[in-house]
Order: structure tokens, then C-alpha cells, then sequence
């Protein structure tokens, strides 16, 4: 049983990956919360507890930071930072859309994609 302080949702948004060192790269967000993301895409070069920025557009534009939790073979875990205001409504704005468009889905339609 899992015992997260957040529930995640499915999804699978293009994000822009940006690390400090200004190297960019595009991965995949796979599930998200208020409190973090797991992404699949790009994982080499990266490290355990490098701090990271995520910019993805679904109905608006989102930027939000964070640092890497957790390295695995199919992806990597970004837990968001205690963020500023405008970060953490993005991150709420982001989790209520992917709920949205979940509940008004079929179950068989759950994941909200975009390109």
C-alpha cells in the first residue's frame, strides 16, 4: 500500500525539461500531484536531487521547479519545491485539469494527452 500525502492522477503532457546548467531536454509527465511528478523521456544526465524546471502547456501555460527524487529505468520522480504562489496554483491548476478531464471521461479514456 502506498502511502503518498498527495493522490497522483495519469496523464501524459509534453514538458520542457531545463536544468540549472541551462541544458534542456523533453520528457513526458506520466502521473502528476500538487506535490510532484513522474516523467519518462529524458533521464541521462541526470542526477539524484538536481534541481529542475518543468514548462508544459495543456489549457495554459505552466512553469514549476523542483529537484529529482528518484532515477529509474523508465523515467525519473520530480518533487516540486515549497514554491511560490504563482508556481504552486499552476501545479493545483494543472492537477484539477487532469481530474476534470478524467471525470468526464470514461475510464477507458482517463489519461489527458497533448502533443
Amino acid at each position: 500500500m502506498e502511502h503518498r500525502c498527495s493522490p497522483r492522477f495519469p496523464t501524459d503532457v509534453r514538458a520542457e525539461l531545463i536544468t540549472k546548467d541551462e541544458r534542456v531536454g523533453v520528457a513526458r509527465i506520466r502521473n502528476a500531484s500538487t506535490l510532484g511528478y513522474f516523467l519518462s523521456g529524458v533521464s541521462s544526465g541526470l542526477r539524484l536531487h538536481q534541481q529542475v524546471t518543468l514548462k508544459f502547456s495543456l489549457e495554459a501555460d505552466f512553469k514549476v521547479s523542483g529537484r529529482i527524487v528518484r532515477i529509474e529505468e523508465n523515467g525519473f520522480a520530480v518533487e516540486l519545491e515549497t514554491m511560490a504562489s504563482k508556481e504552486y496554483y499552476d501545479a493545483r491548476k494543472f492537477v484539477e485539469a487532469i481530474k476534470t478531464s478524467a471525470e468526464a471521461k470514461p475510464a477507458s479514456a482517463s489519461k489527458l494527452v497533448n502533443q
